[in-house]
């Protein structure tokens, strides 16, 4: 019996080492920013998408994406994510509002 495969995660920008670690036992974390062409040719496969700052999730990314079923946002605010869009489309958006805070 084989195991099945891990769900593709992709990472778009920094993350802390430890919680970046913690992921990659988890699935199959790919670090690729949104801007590099490998971005595009990953969409299709990911089920889950981690962003911070820079990255837009917006319904064009969102139609490129059939697989993608949470988005998480390392960080406070939820400016660059269309939360409309991923909620028509059955994908749950995460956040972490108290990660700056000691």
């Amino acid at each position: 019996m084989s195991t099945p495969p891990k769900p593709l995660v992709i990472q778009t920008e920094d993350l802390d080492p430890q919680p970046a670690a913690w992921l990659a036992e988890r699935c199959e974390l790919v670090v690729c920013p949104s801007t590099d062409p490998r971005f595009e040719k990953l969409l299709p496969r990911a089920a889950g998408l981690v962003v911070r700052t820079y990255t837009y999730v917006n319904p064009a990314m969102l139609a490129k994406a059939p697989n993608l079923k949470v988005v998480g946002r390392a960080g406070v605010a939820l400016e660059n994510i269309d939360l409309p869009e991923c909620r028509k489309r059955g994908v749950k958006v995460v956040h972490t509002p108290g990660a700056n805070t000691r």
